[in-house]
């Protein structure tokens, strides 16, 4: 999973990146050092990852879990350091929340803009991660169990702070509407961190269990590693550049898209357009009547796009398996 996903240009592997840099930041500012600077590294990279993903939000509650614990009262939201990382965190995220209302009329406009997007992707089973767990660490489950079941009191915090990590964002996660695998990413490290403990109880075997797992998973991904290199050999892959080779060479001022991906915006720069079909022809015909403009479109809902719009199928000016090109100038 973590081969696949993270090769490739994603919000969720820079939110595990910026995740896993604010854990460690906030672990040294309340419960390591106990440093001014660690407080303000903490700020900064918990920034970064809720400007990656809004799934940043759980990590504030697993936060306050692990303080509250280590404190047993309130008193710890008096501490100069946890002021000092809220600090750091506003100023840089800030100005979002300040683009949000003058863009959504609401401080916290994007969570509307993120529920729409969910509800209009659609909904998935409850038990969806729990198939991705018993699938993907099915042999680590019981030394995680066991490392839930054995922990010693002096390494209680460290293992709240763990588990709260696994358990509170398994449950928001399965609580959503809408899954995909990917989003399964963030769980990763507390699986593995959760994984550690059980293999520190078995001291008598702990490297034979180590180095057998390491074993194990290289040899279990081995096979997915290849399927996922000679995808690039794939008919898919294939006339996606076929396609990127056709527009480039093409004489189109501007290309036109639905698709976000960054692929495509280093592709076309700056001659890009985003926003849907109907929409952003308006402003083509209105704009840039003696522009050639293209319309790429990957297959999906394609003929539901003909049907709507009649012309656009006589426009065809390029087709490879789903990938498809009209010409849509005035």
């Amino acid at each position: 999973m973590n081969i696949f996903w993270g090769s490739k240009i994603l919000t969720d592997t820079l939110l595990v990146t910026w995740a896993i840099l604010s854990c460690y930041f906030f672990w040294e500012a309340f419960f390591g050092n106990l440093k001014k600077y660690n407080a303000v590294l903490f700020g900064i990279f918990s920034a970064f990852g809720f400007l990656s993903r809004y799934s940043m939000i759980w990590f504030f509650i697993i936060f306050f879990v692990s303080l509250l614990f280590k404190y047993k009262h309130l008193k710890f939201l008096y501490e100069k350091n946890l002021w000092i990382s809220i600090t750091s965190f506003f100023v840089l995220v800030g100005p979002w929340f300040v683009y949000n209302y003058f863009t959504y009329g609401s401080w916290l406009g994007f969570l509307v803009q993120a529920n729409e997007a969910s509800m209009r992707w659609g909904g998935r089973s409850f038990f969806l991660y729990f198939s991705y767990l018993f699938k993907n660490f099915w042999i680590t489950l019981p030394l995680i169990f066991l490392g839930i079941l054995k922990f010693r009191k002096k390494s209680a915090n460290s293992f709240i702070f763990v588990f709260s990590w696994f358990f509170l964002l398994f449950v928001s996660l399965s609580l959503m509407a809408h899954k995909e695998e990917r989003y399964f990413l963030i769980l990763l490290p507390p699986i593995c961190l959760l994984t550690s403990f059980g293999i520190l109880k078995l001291k008598k075997y702990k490297k034979l269990i180590f180095v057998s797992l390491v074993a194990f998973f290289i040899f279990m991904n081995f096979s997915p590693f290849l399927n996922w290199v000679y995808s690039y050999d794939s008919p898919e892959q294939t006339c996606f550049f076929e396609t990127m080779d056709f527009i480039q060479s093409s004489n189109a001022s501007y290309i036109v898209t639905e698709h976000f991906s960054p692929v495509y915006f280093y592709t076309f720069k700056p001659n890009i357009r985003v926003g849907n079909y109907s929409t952003i022809k308006l402003i083509i015909d209105f704009y840039y009547p003696n522009e050639t403009i293209f319309y790429y479109y990957v297959e999906g809902d394609w003929f539901n796009l003909i049907e709507e719009n009649k012309s656009l199928g006589d426009n065809l000016v390029f087709s490879c398996n789903t990938f498809k090109l009209f010409n849509i100038s005035r």
